[in-house]
């Protein structure tokens, strides 16, 4: 880790993780973007999945920080990850772990407008994964996708602080059929904290 004492600061982290006995998922039957078609005794699901172990893996990577208070009422706050992982043995030697992204920013700037009022806006960037393995081979990748979100906080008085946000601004849309989750789409909050 850097720090200048003044206004920034960086840090660079390695990392490198030997598994043994690694849980992944194995799917065996995926329906795809049509009806469950997936079945277990008379119930259709979309799709069923086993956890199995991977003997050996690596996961290795770096991860990036970066940290400049730009002036006395912004601040911008940066970290980047980049993984590999591998499958050291077993049937998918050699291919990556389930879900695992190579790339992940996260970006956040604060802006203290006033002595009551701070504002901050955020991005997340996610690259496509791995998705997952099939009993014959590595299925399709999933898609990146990027959030971006903003908020702000108002100290009303010295006991009671409002916030609120907006988050998924752009209302990125991550569904099941493409990325096997769900996540919120454009959503709002409003909450309030009261000191006694």
């Amino acid at each position: 880790m850097w720090d200048n004492q003044q206004n920034l600061n960086a840090g660079v982290t390695l990392f490198n993780t030997d598994f043994k006995d690694k849980i992944t998922e194995v799917r065996r039957c995926d329906s795809g973007d049509g009806d469950a078609q997936c079945m277990i005794g008379d119930t259709p699901y979309y799709f069923i999945s086993d956890r199995t172990n991977v003997d050996k893996a690596n996961m290795r990577g770096v991860e990036a920080t970066f940290g400049w208070q730009i002036s006395k009422d912004w601040k911008w706050n940066t970290n980047y990850t980049y993984t590999s992982s591998e499958q050291k043995s077993g049937d998918f030697q050699g291919k990556p772990l389930n879900q695992m992204p190579k790339h992940m920013v996260n970006s956040v700037l604060d802006w203290q407008a006033t002595h009551d009022v701070s504002l901050w806006s955020r991005v997340n960037f996610r690259s496509k994964t791995s998705d997952y393995m099939s009993r014959a081979s590595m299925a399709k990748s999933t898609p990146s996708y990027t959030f971006v979100d903003a908020g702000l906080s108002y100290q009303a008085n010295k006991n009671l602080q409002v916030t609120g946000g907006v988050y998924n601004i752009l209302d990125k849309t991550v569904d099941y059929d493409n990325y096997n989750t769900v996540l919120d789409g454009r959503r709002y909050t409003v909450g309030m904290t009261y000191n006694f």
